[in-house]
Parts: structure tokens; C-alpha cells; sequence
């Protein structure tokens, strides 16, 4: 639905939907619904690889969790995490781990679930302002550098044991 606002409105545009599953029928029924054929484009499930190659190709990342039915939420989501690292603003739902990977108008925008207008306004922000893409960006990837690098998580790993076999 957020989608549909940009719909005609600019030249350049196109949304990719990467990744498959039971909510693709309901969300290509939303996209005919809006005449949005020619501007989305569900590219179905993808490896790392060919997500990060993606990455390479776009200018913003949206990533609109939402809480299921049965009130499972994700972490933070690791497509969020290769997006910010790869230095994209990006757009995230507060949901479940997502606020503490984004810092809302620091490396992207968190937007509440299931609104629609909240991420078009977000989009329309980032889309009026590019030029603030690669601070946001540049912030995205500190944070993930300093909050989820492997190297530093496995380091603070090997401490947190040295430090039970040290107490025993």
C-alpha cells in the first residue's frame, strides 16, 4: 500500500520483493489490486550471494516485519543487518529486535507495524533526500560493525568462558 503512493508519481522507481513464501499470493492480490505490475518485482527466495549483489544494485532497504498471528516476532533480522553493513539507509517496522539494529533518523527510519503511511512518508523523506543517504548509511554500517561483527562477538564469547573457568 505504501507502494502504491509512488506509483506514476517518480520516473525511476521499482520495488524488488525478495524472498517467497504463503504471503506471496495476498501481496501479489494487493499489487494488481493497486496497478502495481510494472513497478514491483518479487524476485523469489535468493542465496547470500545473490542478496548481496542485490544490495549492490539498490539505493533503499525497507523491511516491514510483523508480528504473526501467533505473536511470534523476529530478531533483529539479518537482511537488515547485510543492508546496513552494505551501507544503505534503510526503513524497518518496530517490531520485535529491528529497534535495537536501527536507530530511528540515525542509519534509517523505524516505522510502527502495518503502517502504511508512517513507510510512505519514511520512503518519501529518503527519496526527497539523497544526499543524506550516505550519512545514514555510514551510521548503519558502524553500528553493525560494533554491535554484530563476528570477529568481536566471538571475542566477547571467549571472555564470558574465561571468565565461568576462572570463577570455578
Amino acid at each position: 500500500k505504501a507502494m502504491a503512493k509512488f506509483a506514476g508519481t517518480q520516473k525511476k522507481i521499482e520495488f524488488l520483493v525478495i524472498g517467497d513464501g504463503p504471503l506471496k499470493s495476498d501481496l501479489s492480490e494487493i499489487i494488481e489490486a493497486y496497478n502495481l505490475q510494472d513497478v514491483v518485482k518479487f524476485l523469489g527466495r535468493k542465496t547470500h550471494e545473490e542478496i548481496i549483489e542485490i544490495l549492490d544494485t539498490v539505493h533503499i532497504f525497507i523491511a516491514t516485519s510483523v508480528t504473526a498471528m501467533d505473536g511470534n516476532q523476529d530478531a533483529p533480522v539479518n537482511t537488515l543487518k547485510e543492508a546496513m553493513g552494505s551501507g544503505l539507509p534503510v526503513i524497518g517496522t518496530e517490531h520485535g529486535g529491528i529497534p535495537e539494529l536501527v536507530e530511528d533518523r540515525v542509519c534509517g527510519f523505524l516505522v510502527p507495524e502495518r503502517d502504511s503511511e508512517a513507510i510512505a512518508a519514511a520512503l518519501q523523506y529518503l527519496i526527497e533526500n539523497p544526499s543524506e543517504w550516505p550519512q545514514l548509511g555510514k551510521a548503519g554500517r558502524a553500528r553493525v560493525e560494533a554491535q554484530y561483527d563476528l570477529d568481536n562477538l566471538n571475542d566477547e564469547l571467549v571472555k564470558l568462558y574465561e571468565e565461568l573457568v576462572g570463577r570455578k
